[in-house]
């Protein structure tokens, strides 16, 4: 009977040690996903870190940028209406010459009598 009883145990203990290396072949399995997963993880994590800060510069940049062509817009409206003035001060300017002009030679073909 004790033979009997350590040819079961033996039988069993094998069993055991083998299911303990299948189990020990998982774990290791297992551990090597999960370390790779957790390094993608953190990789992924840095990269969101580094591109949300790059967004942040891209938004501030581009806020600047706005207001200068902000600046730029206003500056080249202004320039047009005084240009636009200008052209129409210099217009008037013309034609009040013209007509002077004009009264100027009325006046002294009127005194000549029409002779030219």
């Amino acid at each position: 009977m004790v033979d009997e009883f350590e040819i079961k145990y033996v039988k069993k203990l094998e069993e055991s040690q083998t299911m303990v290396k299948q189990y020990k072949l998982i774990n290791d399995k297992l551990q090597k996903q999960n370390h790779a997963l957790a390094k993608r993880a953190n990789d992924s994590k840095n990269k969101q870190d580094k591109f949300g800060k790059e967004n942040k510069e891209f938004k501030k940049k581009n806020h600047k940028l706005d207001k200068k062509v902000s600046t730029l817009s206003n500056l080249c409206r202004d320039l047009q209406n005084r240009l636009r003035s200008q052209l129409q001060k210099q217009k008037s300017e013309n034609e009040d010459q013209k007509n002077e002009d004009n009264v100027e030679n009325e006046g002294t073909e009127e005194t000549n009598g029409g002779r030219t």
